[in-house]
């Protein structure tokens, strides 16, 4: 029951769809859960049904960009590119236009967010990072529960990026569909609901979400000529 529960809490997963998105989406739905999956336009073709059994789960679809290039070192363009891409293909797989993204290695700057802003697409951030891509499921479980409170948006990963070497991410994610279990099982202990981020960004107990025009006036208005220059 939805009623016994006061505070919201929001899991994110970053790279995917992969061969284990299947897995967290099951393990949410074993405990009553839902996430929201920051997906790469490159990784979707040939898992559309991945994406699919996400949304038939209730978990939110958002945009990780396309490539999992750096936002900040690309044009104006290439930026957009990256977005509508993605969007596009997230709309075509799943009926549902999102709405949200995150930077691929979180690397954003007030460029970026003005032109993914003037999409009408709001940045999502996080309030812990697990670090799963890296660590071990202890640690991973440690990471995440100790950044369990209500408001909380914590980063994990369904899939790896192409362009990962061996030195900076591991080669699955075989730890984050082990840790997750004991994360949802301490969060329904705290009192927890783990929803999307769309439904933490509506609760009062805190919107994560950031909109673009959360940006100081005078940044935002030069953010907007840059982009229209673009």
């Amino acid at each position: 029951m939805e009623g016994e529960f006061d505070y919201r809490a929001a899991l994110t997963f970053d790279d995917g769809p992969s061969e284990w998105t299947d897995a967290v989406v099951e393990e949410l739905c074993r405990h009553g859960a839902r996430a929201t999956f920051f997906v790469l336009g490159d990784h979707i073709a040939g898992r559309e049904e991945i994406l699919r059994r996400a949304v038939s789960a209730g978990c939110e679809i958002a945009i990780h960009g396309r490539s999992h290039r750096r936002l900040t070192e690309l044009s104006n363009r290439e930026i957009r590119d990256e977005m509508t891409f993605t969007a596009a293909l997230i709309r075509d797989v799943t009926g549902r236009t999102p709405s949200l993204w995150r930077a691929p290695r979180l690397s954003s700057g007030w460029r970026v967010r003005a032109v993914c802003g003037s999409l009408g697409l709001r940045e999502v951030w996080l309030t812990a990072d697990t670090e799963d891509y890296k660590r071990e499921t202890e640690q991973v479980v440690e990471r995440a529960i100790a950044g369990l409170q209500p408001g909380a948006i914590i980063l994990m990963h369904d899939g790896r990026a192409s362009s990962d070497s061996p030195q900076e991410s591991l080669p699955d994610r075989r730890g984050t569909v082990a840790a997750l279990p004991r994360i949802l099982v301490e969060a329904k202990h705290r009192g927890l609901r783990m929803v999307t981020v769309s439904e933490v960004a509506n609760d009062s107990a805190g919107a994560i979400a950031l909109p673009h025009r959360s940006l100081p006036a005078q940044v935002w208005g030069r953010a907007r000529r840059m982009v229209k220059a673009g």
